[in-house]
């Protein structure tokens, strides 16, 4: 289990990234964020980076979904 706090929002309410406070089942010292953005409308991105400590965080995985319109 993981605990985030909120690191940003965008003025436009359209990005929002949050980072653990607390992190379980992972060596101590590493830190994830997880970032979620609102593109155009019927779009969600996820990204989820993980970090060492004293590392920059990198991608682990990102999702980009789009809702189907027929």
């Amino acid at each position: 289990m993981n605990q985030y706090k909120m690191d940003y929002l965008s003025p436009d309410g359209k990005e929002i990234i949050f980072v653990t406070e607390n992190i379980e089942n992972i060596p101590a010292g590493w830190c994830a964020k997880e970032t979620s953005k609102l593109p155009p409308p019927d779009e969600f991105i996820e990204i989820f980076e993980l970090a060492a400590r004293g590392k920059d965080f990198e991608v682990y995985t990102q999702c980009h979904l789009k809702r189907k319109t027929e």
